[in-house]
């Protein structure tokens, strides 16, 4: 969501520098955007110079927006009905924000913040001039905290499920006991990802480490039920008495993922690769089915000889806040000799 509120920021700088806007008491080398928030209040963001934008691009600007926001929300008690000043420090320049009320007639209110990106080349009395321009002495100063250059993000997976066999053909195309079905044998995957950049001033490769929960489920396609046999998993048939509805195994993973991020330049295209690694927390089989008229369901908690462990590599591809994900695993579903060998894929979206 930054990117995208940045990419909105900049159209507006290219649209209002095309026409020469000059807003009074402005350098007319810098730009001006006024952003109009849902509760009608308004955050100015004033560059003393075009290359200021560079700093810009750096800051947490959602953080930053939704902290602006919180303090207009609480209104005159922490404003004390004048103006509320935050200062955020940068190694190469200084954010100062400026936060007063307009009243306009009766009991109306309008909030009104203005972001001053600070020349980091300016003289300390050019700066202290910039920053008393209201000609009011500031009641509050206090530090919004940026040192991280990227939001952590949540993030969810909703996609298919599939496995190879041996010889790279799927089991359901040779009508194998443990083929599945593709439509409903989906993944649902729930991430907390940790964003690190490789150079300070610039997003362009990053990368991200962090947990994730994982829920594959595998639906069969044949009348089977998944048993742990003596000493390999079994696939049987249902009872004579006993009519399918449904059949599957789903296996709870938590994982590690571990992603290196492409972000092209003034577009919102982004690409990652990389690779994971995951331990199974748990897994079950689930049967639905009908007997003597009547539907009932069975539930069966084991380990049926699969690995305890997974690892596998990661693509994915989107633009804005929604992917394309891949996923292919290295190694075999079921532990050697207990089980079919299938390695396990899946593909989605990421959201």
């Amino acid at each position: 969501m930054r990117k995208l509120v940045f990419g909105v920021l900049f159209t507006q700088l290219l649209i209002l520098h095309s026409y020469k806007a000059k807003p009074a008491g402005i350098n007319p080398a810098g730009d001006t955007v006024i952003i109009r928030l849902k509760n009608k209040n308004q955050v100015m963001v004033i560059t003393e110079k075009s290359r200021n934008l560079d700093s810009f691009k750096n800051i947490n600007l959602n953080k930053l927006i939704s902290d602006i926001d919180s303090v207009f929300k609480a209104g005159e008690k922490d404003l004390n009905g004048t103006r509320l000043d935050m200062e955020i420090f940068k190694k190469d320049s200084t954010l100062r924000i400026r936060m007063m009320k307009d009243r306009k007639g009766g009991e109306t209110t309008m909030y009104k913040a203005i972001v001053r990106i600070q020349d980091p080349e300016a003289s300390a009395a050019d700066n202290d001039t910039i920053y008393k321009e209201a000609g009011r002495k500031s009641i509050h100063f206090f530090k919004i905290s940026d040192d991280d250059e990227f939001d952590d993000a949540f993030q969810i997976d909703l996609g298919w499920n599939n496995f190879l066999s041996s010889n790279g053909s799927l089991p359901s195309d040779q009508n194998k006991d443990y083929g599945i079905g593709p439509v409903w044998s989906n993944v649902v995957s729930l991430r907390l990802q940790k964003f690190f950049n490789f150079k300070k001033k610039s997003d362009l490769f990053t990368l991200s480490t962090g947990i994730e929960v994982s829920w594959n489920n595998y639906k069969f396609d044949n009348d089977v039920i998944i048993k742990k046999g003596p000493n390999t998993v079994q696939f049987e048939p249902f009872p004579a008495d006993q009519k399918k509805i449904k059949s599957k195994l789903a296996i709870c993973w938590l994982n590690i993922p571990l992603m290196f991020h492409y972000n092209a330049p003034k577009s919102s295209f982004h690409l990652a690769a990389g690779g994971f690694a995951g331990y199974r927390l748990t897994s079950w089989s689930k049967t639905k089915y009908e007997s003597e008229g009547n539907e009932k369901k069975d539930h069966e908690t084991s380990n049926f000889y699969l690995n305890g462990l997974q690892y596998g590599a990661r693509i994915q591809v989107g633009f804005f806040d929604v992917d394309v994900f891949a996923q292919y695993n290295f190694n075999s579903l079921f532990s050697a000799n207990r089980g079919p060998a299938l390695t396990p894929f899946s593909f989605g979206f990421t959201f």
